[in-house]
């Protein structure tokens, strides 16, 4: 949709006003960084102006590294908080996380996760988390989760509100709730960060 000449003398205002609050500059300072002068800051953020320059908004697009037609239509503030957002909405980039099933978890408690990355299947998680593992449940081990389920686990933390999985003293898994108390021999996994239908 075409913007009108108001609406983008108004993006220019607001983003002119997100570069100040979010750079911790002040007027002068940004003045003096673009090289635009303070008496056309103003006059633009009073809303004193009809139309604004090419080589105004030229300054200020390079002072953003990013162009002029950004400048005029679009909320530098809600892309570059979309930038930061690990989400569908977002534009930073989620985890990378391998899956393996029961007996590969077990055997890879010593391997880190760019090792199990390259050679298993993987898949994303929405977080800025590390050591991050999927467990695809293949065998009725627990009747917590199904067979067939992805569970992805933060590895060796637990936390008060996450299911425990736990490496019995038989080199079998278990899970249980998140206030379960380890017995000699067992080893902690991780916590189930999330679940999922996992689909080949």
């Amino acid at each position: 949709m075409k913007l009108s000449k108001q609406e983008k003398i108004d993006n220019i205002k607001n983003n002119i006003s997100y570069a100040i609050k979010s750079r911790n500059e002040s007027k002068k300072s940004f003045s003096e960084r673009t090289g635009i002068t303070r008496t056309t800051i103003y006059n633009i953020l009073d809303g004193k102006v009809d139309r604004i320059q090419t080589q105004t908004v030229e300054k200020i697009a390079s002072f953003f590294g990013t162009t002029c037609r950004v400048i005029e239509e679009s909320n530098l503030e809600a892309i570059e908080y979309r930038n930061q957002l690990i989400s569908p909405d977002g534009n930073k980039n989620p985890l990378c996380i391998p899956m393996v099933n029961e007996k590969e978890l077990i055997a890879s408690l010593d391997k880190y996760i760019g090792e199990l990355i390259v050679v298993h299947p993987t898949t994303y998680y929405f977080s800025d988390e590390s050591n991050m593992i999927g467990l695809i449940i293949t065998t009725p081990f627990t009747h917590r989760y199904q067979v067939g389920s992805l569970l992805v686990i933060e590895r060796f933390k637990r936390n008060d509100i996450d299911d425990l999985v736990i490496l019995t003293s038989r080199n079998s898994l278990k899970i249980e709730s998140e206030n379960y108390v380890l017995r000699d021999g067992e080893i902690l996994i991780g916590c189930v960060r999330e679940e999922r239908l996992y689909a080949e």
